[in-house]
């Protein structure tokens, strides 16, 4: 049995499944794009620009992020929230966060996104088993403040590639966002660590590890 993060596989066998499998291993997703080290644009403006990307939904956070960035860092963030989500909770959403320093971009191209953002937040309040975003991430050199459910903190090296937050502690992301903002040279320091992070979810090298086991347990 593999899974695609260590949480993933662990909660799995805690429910008593693939009990008699003799492997039990861990290996993460791919990339989903052969384009690489796509640099971030790294605006020198006033504003930091705090990126979210994918399905707007409650359990993903995003509603944190926005009390957040508004209550804190109105005047020193933009936000940019790609993606959609079920109607009734966009429509609230735009209304309730309304201010002009807040981009509802639907959705968007990922080269376009990433070159134009700062940092990316992935505020999920559920178990992911994984983020696809964080690695979309790496690619573009940008570096990832990620809550601490699922599979999300194996994938972030702490305050390497990433911040790591408590969802359930608001004063977590503050300080997450706040510690970028007060160390302007954080994310190019970050940026050779996050781009060989990028490495290690590579197609071929992905494709390699599937291969080895299975000829280790087949052939």
């Amino acid at each position: 049995v593999i899974g695609n993060s260590q949480f993933i596989l662990d909660r799995h066998l805690e429910y008593g499944y693939f009990n008699k499998s003799t492997l039990k291993t861990v290996i993460y997703n791919a990339n989903n794009t052969q384009k690489s080290n796509l640099i971030s644009n790294n605006h020198k403006s006033n504003r930091i620009k705090i990126g979210y990307i994918g399905n707007l939904h409650p359990t993903k956070g995003v509603e944190l992020l926005l009390e957040i960035t508004t209550t804190y860092f109105s005047d020193s963030c933009e936000v940019w929230v790609g993606g959609k989500g079920q109607s009734i909770y966009e429509s609230y959403l735009k209304e309730k966060f309304s201010e002009s320093y807040i981009h509802f971009l639907g959705f968007t191209e990922i080269s376009y996104f990433f070159s134009n953002i700062d940092i990316l937040i992935v505020p999920s309040l559920w178990n992911e088993p994984f983020s696809r975003a964080v690695i979309e991430a790496y690619l573009y050199g940008v570096p990832v403040i990620g809550s601490n459910r699922g599979g999300i903190p194996e994938i972030i090296n702490d305050r390497q590639t990433g911040v790591i937050f408590d969802p359930e502690d608001p004063n977590s992301l503050v300080n997450s966002i706040k510690l970028f903002l007060d160390n302007h040279t954080m994310i190019d320091d970050m940026r050779p660590n996050i781009l060989e992070k990028s490495k290690e979810f590579s197609p071929d090298r992905i494709v390699k590890k599937y291969l080895d086991i299975y000829h280790l347990n087949v052939f």
